[in-house]
């Protein structure tokens, strides 16, 4: 049930059939949380109306929250107060970086993904800083250096095809010659270690 409320008066807005928990009311021109059917001041996190889900902070509508928030189906990306399932990308909340496919996180991705502060290693939804070593994206191989793309690495690299040589963080496939590091030297023709 959605009710509006305003100057002292109480109305039913709309009857459903669905029993969220909690709800956004109309309570003079201020959308309102409801939790259980009473209103609920105390209450930061999501509530529905017959728009959509939105952030709600001391049970208040709050439309300058943009973040991650939770609810009974997961966590989700909330842009200027309203659940956004068109985000794609990293989203921070007080448990680290994530990342976010249609607006809903997913723990599944592992990959390249990209925000504000350049491009990062996630590993099952979570940013990973341990990560050292080749990455994949739509734009080719990467070297990673704990979590973060490093423009600056020049020098081998492995992954699961074998290793190769990378020159400022992106694989090069057209060096043929050697390289010397610390484990010897290596022929490398077309970037590949022969």
């Amino acid at each position: 049930m959605i009710l509006a409320i305003g100057k002292g008066q109480v109305a039913l807005a709309e009857e459903n059939d669905d029993n969220y928990y909690h709800q956004l009311v109309l309570i003079d021109d201020i959308w309102t949380n409801m939790t259980d059917g009473e209103i609920d001041y105390s209450y930061t996190g999501m509530a529905l109306n017959e728009y959509d889900w939105w952030y709600v902070k001391d049970g208040v509508l709050d439309l300058s929250y943009t973040g991650l928030a939770l609810n009974d189906y997961g966590w989700w990306y909330i842009k200027n107060g309203k659940l956004d399932l068109s985000y794609t990308g990293l989203a921070l909340n007080e448990y680290g970086w994530w990342y976010m496919r249609n607006g809903l996180l997913d723990l599944s991705y592992t990959g390249l993904a990209l925000n504000e502060y350049g491009w990062w290693y996630v590993k099952n939804g979570a940013l990973d800083l341990s990560y050292t070593g080749m990455a994949l994206n739509e734009y080719g191989w990467w070297y990673i250096k704990n979590g973060a793309l490093d423009l600056s690495y020049t020098g081998l690299a492995q992954n699961e095809y074998g290793l190769w040589y990378m020159k400022n963080g992106a694989l090069d496939l057209t060096y043929t010659g050697t390289v010397k590091n610390e484990n010897g030297t290596f022929k490398v023709v077309k970037g590949h270690v022969e």
